[in-house]
């Protein structure tokens, strides 16, 4: 998993990180009774997720049946999702909007080099570039 929220964050701010070649970009949720809300996943770009087929998860952007208890109050917006089997994901109780399925046009991903081209859908967010 690229970033797995667990056991039970709150008002967590997730954003302009590129996830490549996980399992699935982001998981979300508790086993226990403890709240797991206010999250906010944002400005991210997923790519090439390969799954977990022990688990029977299907690449995908998201997931939040993580533990059986996925809180209340997580978002997931403004994210460009490109090569994931499972698409954006299994979310029930994570309100999800504006997420683009695109080619998010990094410079150079193979050698690690994830600047976003001027026509990204990225562009301007403040990506790490995978360097340094």
């Amino acid at each position: 998993r690229g970033v797995q929220l667990y056991p039970a964050p709150t008002n967590a701010k997730i954003f302009n990180n590129v996830i490549d070649h996980v399992g699935e970009g982001f998981v979300i949720g508790n086993e226990s009774g403890d709240t797991v809300s206010g999250n906010q996943i944002y400005n991210n770009v997923i790519t090439n997720t390969t799954g977990l087929p022990s688990e029977g998860i299907p690449g995908e952007g998201i997931s939040d049946n993580y533990g059986g208890r996925p809180g209340s109050g997580n978002t997931f917006y403004e994210n460009v999702l490109y090569n994931n089997p499972g698409g954006i994901g299994h979310v029930t109780a994570v309100k999800s909007y504006d997420n683009a399925s695109a080619n998010p046009d990094l410079t150079d991903p193979v050698q690690h080099d994830f600047r976003p081209d001027a026509g990204s859908p990225a562009a301007g967010w403040g990506l790490w570039n995978g360097k340094g």
